[in-house]
Formats: C-alpha cells, structure tokens, sequence
C-alpha cells in the first residue's frame, strides 16, 4: 500500500510539471543591443534570441520586421503604444530554434530621450504548423489553467524586451 502511494504521488507531481511546462514555456528574448543613425532618425537594435529547441512564429513584414509595440517610460510609469500598421504584405514568420535576429525599431518620436521597450508577440512552432492548427478545446483549457494559476495572466500580451536608452 505504502508503494503504491509513493508512486501515485510521484505520477501526480510528472503530471504537475508536464502540465506547468506547457503553461510556463519560454519565449525568445528581445535583447536590446545598442543605437545607430539611420538616414532620417535614430534607430534602435534589438536581437531576438531564441535559445530554445522550438521554433516560434512572429507575424510581420519578415523575421526581421515583425509587428511590435512600444512601452516608454514616463513620470507617471509604463505607457504603451500601440502602432498603426497597414498589414498589406505581412504574413507569419518563423524564427528557427538556437538563432538570432536582428532587427531596427525607430526611437519613438514623441520621448526620444525617454527609456523604451519593445514589444513582439511570439507563437510557438512554425508558420506552417500555424496554418494548420485550429483552436481547440485543448487550447481553451490551457488558456482557463492559465488564468486560474496567474489571474493577471494576459493571453495577449507580448514578451517585452530590455530596456533601450540613451546614454
């Protein structure tokens, strides 16, 4: 009896960790990188680094222009911007796993001199998987667990990246 016990409580706590693996699994990180002129404005260079084994999707103009936002910091904290984009000519784009890249955001221009970051939302698996993929009840599940373990959980927010600033 005590054996079965043992191994009941060790098949409870796999389960534990499979199911806070598939709630709690990485995204790439969006590392700033540094400043360069540009022809009409400075710009700002972030890498995105994806160091896991999966590969994740961003949707955009290519990997190296995806759509994103902005969060700059101001005397009464983090306002976010959101950025107007025309869409025509974007798709899903697939970031391979163990890579970087580069990408160049323009300085926001109503807070040049204010700290900034940079916001990308990340799906995991490739633009084909994607395609494919319907919602599923599966899905919802994991979306409800979500909230149930963090209630500030927000499905649509972005991973954000370090913070830019001018030195």
């Amino acid at each position: 009896m005590k054996l079965k016990l043992i191994l009941l409580g060790f098949v409870a706590l796999a389960a534990c960790g499979v199911v806070a693996w598939l709630i709690c699994r990485p995204t790439p990180e969006i590392r700033f990188a540094g400043f360069q002129e540009g022809t009409n404005r400075r710009m700002a260079l972030f890498q995105i680094v994806n160091e896991s084994g999966s590969p994740f999707v961003t949707f955009g103009y290519g990997a190296d222009s995806p759509f994103y936002s902005y969060r700059v910091s101001t005397p009464a904290g983090w306002k976010k911007h959101q950025l107007g984009w025309c869409g025509t000519g974007a798709g899903s784009h697939t970031l391979a796993p163990h890579s970087v890249t580069e990408i160049q955001v323009p300085v926001p221009y109503d807070s040049p001199a204010a700290p900034f970051a940079v916001g990308i939302h990340f799906e995991r698996g490739t633009a084909a998987d994607l395609a494919s993929r319907s919602h599923s009840r599966l899905d919802e599940f994991f979306d409800w667990l979500r909230l149930r373990i963090n209630p500030d959980y927000k499905g649509q927010e972005p991973t954000w990246s370090s913070v830019a600033q001018l030195p």
